[in-house]
């Protein structure tokens, strides 16, 4: 075999362990010691490359021209495999950073919505509530209301017809909430059978007559009372929702007195 042809012959194989670890690092099943492999074995075809050319060097000194085409082929391929090295560096390094902010994200999404209706929880409604005031301070003075929702004789009917069946309720009764407030509303299950909204540039009086254009529409026959309270006035989100609590349990002894 010619020179000429075997150095072909080991620059395919490097082409071919290169065209290895591409894929390898393309692949999202390959695990870092099998990437790891390829690797060295590249670099060991690479030695073995540069062994060759010297050999081939020594037994052809009168060839100047062979050893400096090798050499610069060599100074190439050493090149272009530092070249894929760095980029795989910043490739891997960005893959990790998203799994870790995916896992991140998925475990703020656990401690800050509920698993069983999918709206936020307390703990993210409060947060929430929080950021989107700060935001609407920023644009000045603006009405906000704090509604507290409750189904209406969830109890009776989780004791008669099972928690199965109250767990159903639930997600019914948040699936309308959520379907027929306002896009700009915030709605949570904050407990129980109990609900909190919170309603940007809205008065209680808009906010009573949103919730009573919502109580007409009886869907599943879930009919609940409701709390409204303004945030001005009570300062804080938390003093808004005792307040609209207050003003459910009034609704609430209303209607089973009258």
């Amino acid at each position: 075999m010619s020179a000429n042809s075997e150095f072909d012959d080991w620059a395919k194989r490097l082409s071919t362990t290169l065209t290895d670890i591409e894929q390898k690092a393309n692949a999202e099943n390959t695990s870092p010691a099998e990437l790891s492999q390829s690797i060295d074995e590249w670099f060991i075809t690479l030695s073995a490359l540069n062994s060759y050319i010297r050999h081939q060097a020594l037994e052809q000194e009168e060839d100047a021209s062979l050893l400096q085409r090798h050499n610069l082929l060599l100074a190439i391929a050493v090149l272009a495999y530092s070249l894929f090295l760095g980029a795989f560096h910043i490739w891997m390094s960005k893959r990790q950073q998203s799994q870790f902010h995916f896992e991140v994200s998925s475990l703020y999404d656990e401690t800050r919505k509920d698993p069983l209706t999918g709206l936020l929880n307390r703990r993210g409604w409060l947060h929430f509530t929080h950021y989107t005031l700060k935001r609407i301070a920023k644009f000045g003075s603006t009405p906000v209301a704090v509604a507290i929702l409750d189904i209406d004789y969830f109890k009776q009917y989780n004791d008669t017809y099972g928690h199965d069946a109250g767990d159903l309720r639930l997600v019914e009764f948040a699936e309308m909430i959520r379907g027929n407030f306002r896009p700009s509303d915030t709605v949570a299950r904050v407990g129980g059978e109990e609900f909190a909204v919170l309603l940007p540039n809205c008065t209680v009086e808009d906010a009573k007559r949103i919730i009573d254009r919502i109580r007409e529409i009886k869907q599943n026959n879930i009919s609940f009372s409701a709390g409204v309270a303004d945030l001005e006035e009570c300062k804080t989100v938390e003093g808004a929702m005792a307040v609209a609590d207050q003003a459910l349990y009034q609704a609430k002894q209303a209607a089973e007195t009258g």
